[in-house]
């Protein structure tokens, strides 16, 4: 978590206005993380702000296993620690959620009963699962992370059961966001089963990224090899981007399905988007009250 991250979310907050704020981290550098979340929580108390605040340390192994996959030495302990200190702010802050998150990979898809129940015994009302990608943003192309699509559907097959199970237990946000992901991890099944886009997907439309060299991109898989056009060079002129026949084109190749992922991120705003998987969220939100 870098030094300035308080002053970019106070412009955020200024400028954007965004109804949620979600920080992934390794959890390593434990007193910058606390630091950093406290002062933001305080700077949305002090505007009056009950903004969602909510940080994702990432878990993808117990003890040993984690440090062998995030290849650094020591960062169980650190995660451990971390995750503690986050607890405390949790009690002291009404709008601040912690939530773990576990990338889905051939080198620890043998230990995610064992993750899961690790999390549940932390006392971690929401934890999350993706399935590890090759991304044109990790320069990953190639590399064989991702398990099979039979493996990942009888995976998640499990995973979405306890989630159903413990549904009634949780917060009303975290209700909300894990009917959400029940509709994900049904999707992302299918999708890497079948290898398709099972629904619609608004990539360039619906979000986009903007990377730190003004490169927009319609999602972080495309990424290089698809990008819509560069800020940098439009004079910072977004629109000029954003309605550029560059982007025109990245969309069309989206809008016929010339390309096909999982990523989470853009498959809620997806779910979203579509009615009819929008209903399946509405209906886990009631049928768990």
């Amino acid at each position: 978590m870098r030094n300035d991250l308080p002053e970019i979310i106070e412009s955020a907050v200024k400028y954007l206005k965004p109804a949620i704020i979600h920080i992934p981290t390794n959890a390593i550098a434990t007193d910058r993380i606390i630091n950093n979340t406290g002062t933001i929580l305080e700077m949305l108390r002090d505007r009056g702000l009950n903004t969602p605040l909510t940080v994702k340390p990432s878990l993808d192994g117990i003890g040993d296993l984690h440090d062998e996959i995030r290849g650094i030495k020591g960062n169980w302990e650190k995660l451990l620690k971390t995750v503690e200190e986050l607890k405390i702010l949790e009690r002291e802050y009404n709008n601040f959620h912690l939530e773990i998150g576990t990338v889905v990979s051939n080198f620890n898809k043998d230990h995610l009963d064992e993750i899961e129940d690790f999390v549940h015994d932390m006392g971690i009302q929401s934890y999350r699962n993706e399935i590890a990608e090759q991304r044109e943003e990790f320069l990953n192309m190639g590399d064989p992370i991702t398990p099979t699509g039979d493996e990942y559907v009888a995976l998640i097959k499990t995973f979405a059961e306890k989630i159903r199970l413990n549904l009634k237990q949780k917060r009303p946000l975290t209700r909300t966001t894990e009917s959400l992901r029940l509709v994900y991890y049904d999707l992302a099944a299918k999708i890497v089963s079948r290898n398709i886009q099972v629904i619609p997907c608004y990539a360039g439309i619906s979000n986009v990224h903007l990377t730190p060299h003004g490169d927009l991109w319609p999602c972080c898989v495309l990424g290089y090899a698809k990008p819509l056009g560069n800020v940098r060079e439009a004079g910072y002129d977004f629109w000029k981007v954003w309605h550029s026949i560059q982007a025109g084109q990245v969309r069309k190749s989206i809008k016929n399905r010339e390309c096909t992922c999982p990523l989470a991120n853009q498959a809620y705003s997806n779910i979203i988007c579509h009615t009819p998987s929008l209903m399946k969220v509405l209906f886990n939100i009631t049928r768990h009250l």
